[in-house]
C-alpha cells in the first residue's frame, strides 16, 4: 500500500519536531532561569530605558533581565501548545485529505502503530466523506 507524500512528508515533520521538542523547550526553560538569576544580580543597577532611540525612563537592568524572562516563560507556552496539533497524522489522507481509496481503519492503524513505535499519543486527522461536486455556473446562463 502506498501514501501520497501530501501525507508522509507532513507526518515526517511533526515527528522530527516532536523528537527535538523536549530537547528545545529544556534549552528555553533553562535560559529563562539564567535570566531570572541574572534579573535578581542586576536588580540594583539603575539604566536609562530607550524606546525608538530616544531616553525613556529609568528602570533597572534587571527588570530588563527580567521581561526577558517572561517572554521566555511564554514562549515555552506557546510551543507546548503545538503539542496536541502535532500529534494529528494526516497518513491516510490520500486525494486531498479525503481518504479516498484508503482503506477505512488505514489512519488509525498507522496512527496507532506509530504510537507504539515512538511511546507518543498520535491520533489520526479525520477526515470528512468527499462533497458532491457543485456546478460553478450562474443561475440564467449557459
Amino acid at each position: 500500500m502506498a501514501q501520497s507524500t501530501n501525507d508522509t512528508i507532513p507526518t515526517a515533520i511533526r515527528l522530527g519536531c516532536l523528537w527535538r521538542l523536549d530537547e528545545l523547550l529544556s534549552a528555553l526553560d533553562g535560559l529563562a532561569s539564567a535570566l531570572e538569576t541574572k534579573a535578581d544580580e542586576f536588580d540594583d543597577i539603575v539604566k536609562i530605558g530607550r524606546t525608538h532611540l530616544m531616553d525613556a525612563v529609568p528602570l533597572t537592568l534587571g527588570d530588563e533581565f527580567s521581561a526577558w524572562a517572561h517572554q521566555l516563560d511564554k514562549d515555552i507556552e506557546r510551543v507546548s501548545g503545538t503539542l496536541p496539533d502535532l500529534y494529528e497524522l494526516a497518513l491516510g489522507g490520500t486525494a486531498v485529505g479525503t481518504g479516498l481509496n484508503t482503506h477505512p481503519q488505514f489512519a488509525e492503524h498507522a496512527a496507532a502503530e506509530i504510537s507504539e513505535i515512538t511511546g507518543l499519543p498520535f491520533v489520526p486527522v479525520p477526515f470528512t466523506e468527499p462533497r458532491p461536486r457543485r456546478s460553478f455556473r450562474r443561475p440564467g446562463r449557459l
